[in-house]
């Protein structure tokens, strides 16, 4: 009695790898099972693609082993593994062709992978409104395919990609833009981290994260006017107002700021701080004219601002000096000389004005002379007296 038969067992080696381009080899043992011979012995593998074998006609009981190459696809390692069913036939002397099918199952090991560069352009400026252009460089790092890229970046807000697929070897730039706020220039810096997400055909979404620390140029600056309500030239004993405008001219704000003059005393602000491009005036009691002004026909009087800027350490992935901690000051001054009457000079009184007329001086010039006269006789005749006695 006739009895043809065939069997198929398909084995697969160890992949060459675990990526797209990675080979598997295929082993199909044919063997001739039944009483007849068998020819137009072949196998087919859809999959595989052509196999060869050794042999076309296999007799009773003998068997052949056939073999073929398969490359693996992206789809295969998306997949995570190799299944396919080969077939093999032969026909025997008289009727149908015999046929047996065979599969087999090769995993492929997925190991998924995303890299995150973030890089940020230098700024537009260094004050509040200025830009900072940030680009976040993805790449598939792993052998299978990631979706749902995307880029989360708190501070920054919302971030620009073109693409939310990439395959492995694959790299896509994603863009944002950043706004400057005062508290970054007070900083001196901007820190901030981003993250990325992509998610693989299996198991979790990989995140990786990079950080950048921005360097924000600072240039504290404070300008000090002093005024007064004179309209004119001041005269001892005058009252005086001054008044001390503050002001902030740079990119920080400051704070701690006092103001000094020690002619006035005491000098009240409405406030310690001010943010960039702010005013305040403060004021003194009033002051008093003094002798002293007077005599000096004028009134110089200088007057001093002080206050802080301080700045914050850098963090993260800086790339440049970081910005050392600690406060810079800034000083000040004006000066306002205003005019003041001197006092006026007293009158000189001259010589000492003669009394009498010029007849009665004469009258007394000849008094004493006769007096002299008359003490010069006297002292003549006692002589004469002395000498006969």
């Amino acid at each position: 009695t006739a009895g043809p038969a065939l069997t198929l067992v398909k084995s697969a080696g160890a992949p060459s790898g675990n990526t797209a381009g990675s080979t598997i080899e295929y082993s199909f043992v044919v063997s001739n099972v039944g009483n007849l011979t068998l020819t137009s012995v072949n196998v087919v593998d859809p999959k595989v693609g052509a196999v060869s074998c050794p042999v076309a006609e296999l007799a009773p009981q003998t068997s052949t082993t056939c073999t073929a190459t398969y490359t693996l696809t992206q789809a295969d390692v998306d997949a995570g593994e190799v299944v396919n069913t080969a077939t093999a036939s032969g026909t025997p002397p008289t009727g149908d062709p015999v046929t047996d099918d065979s599969t087999v199952t090769t995993p492929i090991p997925a190991s998924p992978g995303l890299s995150l560069d973030k890089q940020a352009g230098a700024p537009s400026g260094n004050k509040v409104g200025d830009t900072i252009a940030y680009a976040f460089v993805l790449t598939n790092t792993g052998n299978v395919t990631l979706t749902g890229v995307s880029v989360s970046d708190p501070k920054v807000g919302a971030v620009d990609c073109p693409v939310d697929v990439l395959a492995p070897t694959e790299s896509t730039t994603c863009t944002a833009t950043y706004t400057l706020t005062q508290a970054d220039v007070d900083a001196g810096h901007v820190a901030n981290t981003a993250t990325a997400t992509g998610t693989p055909p299996t198991g979790d979404p990989v995140t990786p994260e990079d950080s950048t620390d921005t360097p924000i140029a600072q240039t504290p600056g404070i300008a000090l006017v002093k005024a007064s309500d004179a309209t004119g030239p001041l005269s001892q004993g005058d009252l005086v107002a001054f008044t001390f405008t503050v002001t902030n001219t740079g990119n920080t704000t400051l704070s701690g700021i006092v103001v000094t003059d020690t002619m006035v005393g005491a000098v009240e602000c409405p406030s310690d701080t001010l943010a960039p491009g702010e005013s305040m005036t403060c004021t003194a009691a009033d002051y008093e004219v003094t002798e002293a002004d007077a005599k000096a026909g004028q009134i110089v009087n200088v007057a001093t601002v002080t206050a802080e800027s301080c700045s914050v350490p850098m963090g993260g992935r800086g790339q440049r000096a970081p910005v050392a901690e600690g406060c810079v000051s800034v000083q000040e001054t004006d000066t306002l000389t205003l005019e003041v009457n001197k006092p006026k000079p007293k009158p000189d009184p001259g010589p000492l004005p003669q009394t009498g007329t010029d007849a009665s001086l004469q009258l007394a010039r000849l008094g004493v002379g006769i007096a002299g006269l008359g003490a010069l006789l006297l002292v003549a005749v006692r002589r004469r007296r002395s000498g006969r006695s």
